[in-house]
């Protein structure tokens, strides 16, 4: 069986608006990342990448770079407007809705775009 032991990758990219996890992967030999590392991005806050996914995977690759380097979290926008059957629509601001059912129609309250 063939190991390719002899690949590292240097820190994984970071991110601004969310984590990164992975980095326990850290070689403690070398401080780099072994080939096929896998990093697991999250955007936070509701933002998504740019591909609207809200998480992504980036892999160490055989070239000793990771397979994408270049992302970001952006800020997402809200379906607006959103109205409530049977409900009230209390406040809006850019980032909160807040919508409010009668308890008489708490099982019936649907949201409907």
């Amino acid at each position: 069986m063939y190991y390719i032991t002899d690949v590292y990758c240097v820190d994984p990219p970071g991110l601004v608006d969310g984590t990164v996890h992975g980095l326990e992967s850290r070689d403690p030999l070398t401080g780099m990342f072994p080939y096929g590392t896998l990093m697991s991005y999250a955007c936070l806050n509701g933002r998504r990448f740019e591909d609207g996914h809200a998480a992504k995977r980036v892999r160490c690759v055989l070239n000793g770079v990771w397979n994408e380097t270049q992302f970001t979290c952006e800020r997402t926008r809200a379906l607006l407007p959103l109205s409530l059957r049977r409900g009230v629509n209390i406040a809006m601001s850019v980032s909160v809705c807040l919508l409010v059912c009668p308890l008489a129609y708490f099982r019936n309250c649907t949201t409907k775009l």
